[in-house]
């Protein structure tokens, strides 16, 4: 949840970009390089002309063969601030369908959840938003996720939150829900199955009863594991800012919570492995972007990117690694060399590249919302987080040791944005990226994709629905209400050309390219700086750096 209200204080507040930047975790950014990539991005919007799509966003999601499937999430935009929680998060804008898209035949079908064999527990449990989620395969795991129940409350006593009707309740789930994709989908074209077998509800480990109760964070597989990545848990009716008796219990896990479970044993059942110990107050964090990388030889983690919010209602501006063993790091914001990152920095579509080659991850973020955007082509800053159509490409490239400070990093604008859609009533352009699906069309290790497997422009992903914004948003400016998006987007990739003079694989050709030939100057037989490759370090290859010099075209 973006608590806008909060942000909305503090861009009143906060005059000078050096008084904003007191709030965030670091007053300064990393600077952003214009190309430097080794691809390029390409954004398409997918003509559809068969049934109307549905709206959704922060939803679960996975695609299975051809069809697109969605459980839970809002049909609305971003929701609302007053003093009613039932006005904020209106029950009748959680999603209480499954929604599956055929996107060959263009057809969608849907089927309320109420017409299944559930309990209206179950039924609130599916529809609620932001739950944490993994695709595996032939199932879809749910983990969590806050909505609305209609209980009555233990006798003397009323929900957290203020509800004004005591039988309204909001909560974060303590569940994992696990979907057979084929199944789902069959009994939501119209079969005569019980939903029920399509289903399965677990309840947290008694050896960690909290385990399940997350929003806002990310679920990532890693070798056997699952992971629950950050997030936070919110419990009563959602009232930023408003007097109230009995307020809403707000807890960050500031941890990363693992456990065991295989989807495809009917009697398996979910193990606690363990979580983090002495949680970082670092991690305060959720609504981020939480990606699967490599460590090389090491395995697999994870990079948690920038995020919100710190104790100050700031922003988090340094990632944090999670290294293969599952520990959480972060740099020293205080170091000047430490990575910074203030663009798109809210939970939006992703995608991670690794190259064997390179030995470095390529994280995509597709548009969204960040302290750092550009308006009209000019970098600014705006502590109302405004949202930004732009990709972000953020090289991570991890040392020969499992140290954070042996990493590199840098973060680059490959030019690419979201096609120019206008609205039809302010005459602003839309803006997308925030809490869309993405879904990849092409093989993938557990959401890691092989950059060096691409060889020629590449339709990788679709990317659906999501928040929907007409103009940015900024401070000062008259707030214009969000919806929520059914509009599809296909994403190309395209490896660029090498050019010969980048002698270390960085997608530009700059001074250490240079220095590599004069090192070399004189070599022959194997040597790095023979760009020329005519068996000799000399002027040619100097001559081929200068004529190349800058990014790779």
């Amino acid at each position: 949840m973006l608590d806008f209200c909060t942000l909305a204080i503090i861009s009143a507040v906060l005059a000078s970009p050096a008084s904003a930047g007191g709030s965030n975790q670091t007053a300064d950014f990393s600077p952003i390089e214009t190309g430097g990539t080794p691809f390029t991005v390409s954004i398409e919007q997918v003509e559809w002309t068969g049934d109307a799509l549905p709206t959704i966003q922060s939803t679960s999601y996975a695609r299975y063969d051809h069809y697109l499937i969605f459980v839970g999430g809002r049909t609305s935009g971003v929701h609302g601030f007053d003093c009613d929680p039932n006005n904020n998060f209106m029950p009748k804008q959680f999603n209480d369908s499954i929604l599956i898209v055929d996107y060959l035949n263009e057809h969608v079908y849907t089927r309320s959840l109420s017409e299944g064999d559930l309990s209206e527990f179950q039924i609130a449990d599916l529809s609620s938003t932001n739950k944490l989620f993994f695709h595996e395969q032939k199932h879809l795991l749910m983990v969590g996720g806050y909505g609305h129940q209609t209980e009555t409350p233990p006798k003397g006593d009323e929900w957290l939150g203020c509800p004004l009707q005591a039988d309204s309740r909001f909560q974060t789930y303590n569940t994992m829900k696990v979907v057979d994709l084929q199944g789902i989908i069959n009994w939501t074209k119209g079969d005569s199955s019980l939903l029920s077998s399509h289903i399965r509800f677990f309840d947290a480990p008694d050896s960690d009863p909290d385990l399940f109760q997350i929003t806002g964070g990310t679920m990532l597989l890693v070798d056997d594991e699952y992971w629950l990545c950050l997030g936070h848990s919110y419990d009563g009716g959602y009232i930023p800012g408003c007097a109230c008796p009995t307020p809403a219990a707000q807890v960050y896990t500031k941890s990363i919570r693992r456990f065991a479970f295989d989807a495809n044993d009917p009697a398996s059942s979910p193990v606690l492995i363990g979580e983090t110990s002495d949680a970082p107050s670092w991690a305060r964090r959720r609504d981020l972007n939480v990606l699967p990388v490599h460590y090389g030889d090491h395995g697999r983690g994870a990079v948690a990117l920038s995020g919100v919010f710190t104790e100050q209602d700031g922003i988090w501006t340094v990632p944090i690694t999670v290294r293969p063993d599952a520990t959480m790091e972060q740099a020293d914001p205080d170091d000047p060399e430490t990575f910074k990152q203030g663009f798109n920095i809210y939970h939006s579509a992703t995608m991670n590249f690794w190259s064997v080659e390179r030995s470095e991850n390529w994280m995509l973020v597709f548009g969204g919302m960040g302290y750092q955007v550009l308006e009209e082509g000019v970098l600014t800053e705006d502590s109302f987080i405004p949202y930004s159509n732009e990709v972000l490409a953020v090289r991570f490239a991890p040392g020969d040791s499992i140290d954070s400070g042996d990493d590199e990093w840098s973060q680059h604008l490959p030019g690419t944005s979201f096609p120019s859609i206008i609205d039809d009533t302010t005459g602003l352009p839309y803006y997308f990226g925030s809490e869309m699906a993405f879904m990849p069309v092409v093989e993938h290790d557990d959401f890691i994709y092989s950059f060096d497997s691409i060889k020629d422009p590449t339709h990788v992903a679709f990317i659906y629905g999501g928040i929907v914004s007409p103009g940015q948003n900024r401070s000062g400016e008259v707030y214009n209400p969000t919806y929520a998006s059914n509009r599809v987007f296909k994403v190309i990739i395209s490896p660029t050309q090498p050019c010969p003079a980048d002698i270390f694989n960085t997608g530009t050709v700059d001074v250490m390219d240079l220095l590599a030939v004069a090192e070399e100057w004189g070599c022959g037989g194997s040597c790095i700086a023979d760009v020329n490759e005519d068996g000799i370090v000399d002027v040619l290859d100097l001559l081929l750096v200068i004529s190349e010099w800058g990014p790779c075209q």
